[in-house]
């Protein structure tokens, strides 16, 4: 999976929690049949988005 700042950065927070919260959340959804809409829907909440997301997931 790749993806742009917007999806895990937050002005009140360091990075490695938000790089954290999207390990987390993308192997929590890594065997769903969507597992790309699981993992960004709920990073994306629209109180916690202050930034444009671009995400990118290649499964084989």
């Amino acid at each position: 999976m790749l993806c742009t700042d917007g999806l895990v950065e937050r002005p009140d927070e360091p990075l490695d929690e938000g790089l954290a919260r999207l390990a987390d959340t993308a192997l929590a959804h890594a065997h769903t049949p969507r597992p790309l809409n699981g993992s960004v829907r709920p990073l994306t909440a629209p109180h916690t988005r202050r930034d444009d997301v671009c995400a990118l997931y290649i499964s084989r």
